[in-house]
This record gives structure tokens, sequence and C-alpha cells, in this order.
């Protein structure tokens, strides 16, 4: 029997690993084309997410079985399974195949082939061919957010610890982007996200057409912060779909990957990089 076993290490940011989820998605189906029973294996890390939390019950027809491991496959053998090296070594990035099949889909072309990202969907209008759906506990809070704020609105996403230039480089950032916005969106509406929730929360704060999501949630410490972050992080993700604009600022050439689902979802948005 032809099986294959596809390991996720979600150990990267919340864009990266939804990309590498869906590229799951895509193998996964390929290889159920030709008879190969597919199984899906995350590695959380030390705090694991509840994978029923985050999918529809659609998403686990993709698989033969969906599970959380408590440590990652990193032998270049999983059982009768060899890894066929889509992302280097087991268990360090990104994700894994495993397989005895010898069909086209383990043609390392096809990796390439299958590979998604912000960055190309950037450069065209790229629709995913498989949609993955999430659970009422996560489009409630998608939901919740969204009625927070005009339906009218872009998205301006900051990237601070990407700078090459280290922290000198952005250490006035905040001040530049005030004057950015209070000169060039008066008039109009703004969901600001950043890994950087502090300044976020600053500048929202202090302008009323300025929103960001709330996670002040976190700050109780009365919920296991992990796994409740990761729910918010994605629902702030999926919001994306609903911006009419898209504003970036970063300090690399491609594409942050927790933009692909806006991309990829709803009405296709201009996109525009800031320049201070």
């Amino acid at each position: 029997m032809q099986n294959a076993t596809i390991q996720i290490n979600a150990m990267s940011g919340m864009g990266d690993i939804f990309c590498d989820i869906y590229i799951a998605v895509i193998i996964a189906n390929a290889f159920k084309k030709e008879d190969c029973n597919t199984d899906l294996k995350f590695y959380w890390g030390p705090h694991p997410v509840d994978n029923k939390k985050i999918f529809d019950d659609s998403f686990f027809d993709n698989f033969n079985s969906v599970e959380t491991i408590d440590k990652p496959i990193t032998e270049s053998n999983y059982g009768d399974q060899k890894h066929i090296g889509f992302s280097g070594k087991a268990g360090i990035h990104h994700y894994d195949v495993f397989t005895n099949s010898t069909s086209s889909v383990v043609d390392k072309f096809f990796a390439r082939e299958t590979h998604v990202s912000a960055t190309k969907c950037k450069a065209g209008n790229i629709r995913p061919k498989n949609i993955i759906k999430f659970s009422t506990t996560i489009l409630d809070k998608v939901e919740t957010f969204i009625q927070s704020m005009p339906e009218d609105h872009c998205f301006m996403h900051i990237r601070k610890r990407d700078h090459t230039g280290g922290l000198d480089k952005f250490s006035n950032i905040e001040e530049k982007l005030c004057e950015y916005i209070d000169k060039n969106f008066k008039n109009k509406n703004i969901h600001l996200g950043s890994d950087d929730l502090g300044l976020v929360e600053r500048i929202s704060n202090s302008r009323d057409n300025v929103y960001h999501y709330d996670f002040s949630s976190l700050k109780t410490y009365k919920c296991n912060v992990q796994a409740e972050r990761f729910e918010d992080v994605l629902a702030e993700m999926i919001s994306v779909k609903y911006c009419n604009k898209i504003y970036l600022h970063n300090d690399y050439p491609w594409v942050s990957n927790f933009l692909y689902y806006g991309f990829t979802h709803g009405n296709q948005k201009p996109v525009e990089k800031i320049q201070f």
C-alpha cells in the first residue's frame, strides 16, 4: 500500500504556517489521486493548539488522519517511508514529506509547483484551488473584529523585526508612521497590524480612524496564552480579506506570508509599499 506522511513544523510565523498547511492539502490531494493515503502530523512545539478549535471538520477530509505530535520526526526514514527533501533536513523548518510512493508527486519539481506565497499572489491574481475552512471559534473572532470597524477600510502592515539595519534604523518609525497617517489618511479608515503590538495600540488609541485587533484578553493570563494567541493572530490574518487595499512597510523585497490569505480571498486588492 502506498502511504505518505506530511509533517508541519509549526515554529515560524502565522503566515508561513498557513501556507505550509495549504501546501500540505495540495500534496495530499495529489497523492489521493494516485491511491496514496496521507497522514498529517502537526508539531506545534511545547504549547500545542487544538486542531479541532482551528479547522472546520471538512479540513480533516483531506487526510487519512490528522494528529498532534510531541516531538518532530527528525530521521530520514519514517517506518518504510523516506523523507523526500521538500524542505531540507526533517523536523527543522516549514514542512516535511515522507512516503513509500514512487509516483510523480515525489518529484521535487512538484514541490516548486505547489509552493505558495504572498509574493506570488502579489505578482498576479492567484486564487487557491483548494479552500481551507476554519472553525466557528475562529470565524466568530473574525466577525467580532470586523463588526468593530467600518466596512470601508485598508490594511496597513508594519514589520519592524525584519529591518536589516538594526534597531537604530527604525527607532523613529513610530513618529514617521504617525506623520504618514495624519498626512495621507485623514478621511480613511485603517486596520493597523504589526509585529509590534505596543506601536499598534499607541497609534490606534490616539486616532479615531485607526483600528487594531484586540489582544487584551491575553494580558490577563487566565487562558492558555499560546493557544489563544494563535487563534487571535489567525483571526486577524483572515480579517485582512475584508480590506480594500494593503499598505506594506518592511525591509525586504518579498511580501510577508501573513498577507497570503488576504490576497487570495475576498476582492482583489491593490498593494502599495509605504516609503518614509
